[in-house]
């Protein structure tokens, strides 16, 4: 089974381009690879949301590498729970 680890960082501020149009900040999550040498496959995938504060700002995932090529491949007939990230719905209120 594949482990990661997460991390978010983000920023508030917003900034302008040189266009002149606002570019919202942009909260980043880094996902480490696995280094396993094993992989695992299971019969089917049913993919879960994990919800972040951003706050108000844009999610974007890094992938810190590729990780180790699997050497061996165990099957089971289970439903593995893949989790996908989203930004959690703002809590701040407009001024």
């Amino acid at each position: 089974m594949a482990t990661f680890a997460l991390s978010a960082t983000a920023s508030p501020i917003e900034s302008i381009n040189p266009g002149g149009s606002v570019q919202p900040c942009t909260t980043t999550l880094f996902k480490e690879p696995s280094f396993a040498a094993t992989c695992t496959a299971h019969a089917g995938t049913v993919t879960s949301t994990a919800s972040v504060d951003c706050g108000g700002c844009v999610l974007e995932t890094r992938y810190l590498g590729l990780g180790l090529q699997c050497r061996h491949t165990v099957t089971f007939a289970d439903i593995w729970t893949a989790t996908a990230t989203s930004c959690a719905l703002s809590t701040v209120t407009p001024v």
